[in-house]
């Protein structure tokens, strides 16, 4: 299978107001630990504190339709000292430009995946 490692942005899966939701994120793994950095009283923050969350990421190319998909489950926490979980704080580059310095730890408990095949020829 595959590593997460090889991907930045995949899924979390979360209940939001007793709904299902799903979330793009920017994400680092470092030792058997996803790191979301997330705004300070962000709603996603809030929803995922101590319950046990999915996160989904995947590499299906766009001209074959083939690759990878990984989904892992996990406590997730927050915590404003990454240094205290895990040493240096990961790389987690965010597309919107803040100072950020809050983070949504995944401890993964679970982890399934599956190739994704070509499509079958219709002949």
């Amino acid at each position: 299978m595959p590593p997460l490692s090889t991907v930045s942005v995949g899924r979390i899966a979360y209940t939001d107001r007793a709904l299902p939701a799903i979330r793009p994120v920017n994400f680092a793994l470092q030792d058997g630990r996803l790191f979301i950095r997330v705004e300070p009283g962000d709603g996603l923050a809030a929803a995922v504190s101590d319950t046990v969350v999915a996160f989904e990421a995947d590499d299906i190319g766009p001209r074959r339709h083939t690759g990878w998909s990984v989904q892992a489950l996990g406590r997730a926490h927050l915590t404003d000292d990454p240094l205290a979980v895990l040493g240096p704080a990961p790389d987690t580059q965010s597309r919107v430009p803040s100072i950020r310095g809050h983070f949504i730890v995944i401890r993964i408990e679970h982890v399934t995946g599956r190739r994704v095949p070509p499509p079958a020829d219709p002949r």
